[in-house]
């Protein structure tokens, strides 16, 4: 695997852990807290994140700087819709 895609993978992989550690965004027992849970255990599993670093190194490509936390949250949801 070459070093750029590793490097990717574990901030990708990171930021995911970070959006999905805390289940207090919906009351409890809720259908949203419930739907919440399963996009948690389906993200958090493992995998390659093969889009969102496909995003990041098309918007490195293209504009020549790292994508701002935002835009890459826009590109983390990529993984979260798929």
């Amino acid at each position: 695997i070459p070093s750029w895609y590793e490097h990717h993978r574990q901030q990708v992989e990171q930021e995911l852990v970070t959006w999905f550690q805390h289940n207090d965004y919906f009351p409890k027992n809720s259908p949203e807290s419930t739907l919440f849970e399963a996009m948690k255990y389906g993200i958090l599993s493992s995998g390659k994140r093969f889009r969102p670093i496909l995003g990041i190194c098309s918007f490195e490509a293209c504009s020549k700087r790292f994508p701002s936390a935002r835009e890459r949250q826009s590109l983390l949801a990529l993984e979260c819709i798929h």
